[in-house]
């Protein structure tokens, strides 16, 4: 059984959305749910995918059979690249207030794909590629630049939000928790 820890479930409940969407394919119709849980802005080529499958309050499908397995198709659900068995589920009432199938599907290679649940549906698209988190990284750091009062951003790098430095941090006083008897110091171009 995965072993799950309090990190992975942060992530999955951060990286999942609470919507319903129409999906697309040929997947008899079936809607995008939010009961298909995985990171949404990707996996990296050779990372484990793991997702977990939160629809544990039907004991089975219509026609009396249980859900037991899951598929990985591509977009369109037309073709299974995978396919696999849930394991016991497991009781995350106290953290999340379900119970829950943690999986790990093993990596797989770049490329777009869903998740498919028989009678229950589509998970949000999942993207592998060599470099996932690379747009939401630069954004980050793009925050923590555009932030910086103690610098001027210049048109070139800042665009619309350029700007002359804030405060410039030439004359600081020193706080009496440090344990001096005042003074000061000078610290431009700081944060």
């Amino acid at each position: 059984m995965l072993r799950t820890t309090p990190l992975f479930v942060l992530l999955l409940l951060l990286f999942s959305t609470c919507g319903e969407d129409s999906a697309g394919g040929s997947g008899g119709g079936l809607a995008t749910t939010s009961a298909i849980q995985l990171n949404q802005v990707g996996y990296a080529v050779g990372e484990r995918i793991r997702f977990t499958f939160t629809d544990t309050a039907r004991q089975a499908v219509p026609g009396g059979s249980p859900v037991t397995g899951y598929a990985i198709t591509d977009l369109s659900g037309d073709s299974i690249v995978r396919e696999g068995l849930f394991g016991e589920a497991e009781d995350w009432s106290e953290l999340a207030g379900v119970r829950a199938y943690a999986v790990d599907a093993g990596p797989l290679p770049a490329g777009d794909y869903r998740v498919y649940v028989r009678d229950v549906g589509y998970s949000y698209p999942l993207h592998v590629s060599p470099q996932p988190y690379r747009e939401v990284f630069t954004a980050a750091v793009r925050g923590l630049y555009y932030q910086r009062a103690g610098q001027a951003l210049p048109e070139a790098h800042a665009g619309q939000w350029q700007r002359a430095a804030g405060h410039p941090d030439t004359l600081v006083y020193y706080h009496p928790s440090t344990g001096r008897e005042g003074g000061t110091f000078s610290s431009p171009g700081g944060w």
